[in-house]
């Protein structure tokens, strides 16, 4: 078996169907941000964020608008993101709206969600967490 360049750079194979899908109006994802790393794609750069929630970890790739409100919360904090609306642009491209709340992951939080506190979920303060 011949080994190609991600097996070297040990990354791993994102298979279809684990990436959450924003294609329903409603559709909320609720807990700590995990992660984010932006992605080359045919369509240019992408942004691909992972929430650790109760049922397990939920990585998607976050359309720009939804990024432009993720970007700037720190890693660790809990966010709740739920796709609110769809609109078109003049030139009748897809526009999805998402509202997007956040704040510090105190245990109450935490355990409101379902979630455990641990040290991989809680980092120290000044940065709001990390993984």
């Amino acid at each position: 078996m011949t080994k190609n360049s991600s097996d070297d750079l040990g990354l791993e194979q994102v298979k279809d169907g684990e990436l959450q899908k924003w294609d329903t109006i409603g559709t909320k994802v609720v807990g700590v941000l995990k992660s984010y790393t932006p992605r080359k794609t045919a369509m240019g750069e992408g942004h691909v964020y992972e929430v650790k929630t109760k049922d397990g970890t939920v990585p998607f790739f976050a359309p720009s608008l939804l990024h432009k409100k993720l970007q700037d919360i720190a890693v660790g904090n809990i966010v709740s993101i739920e796709y609110t609306k769809k609109t078109k642009t003049g030139g009748g491209t897809d526009l999805k709206h998402f509202e997007v709340l956040q704040g510090k992951p105190t245990p109450e939080r935490l355990k409101a969600l379902g979630i455990e506190m641990t040290d991989e979920t809680v980092g120290g303060e000044e940065d709001g967490g990390q993984f």
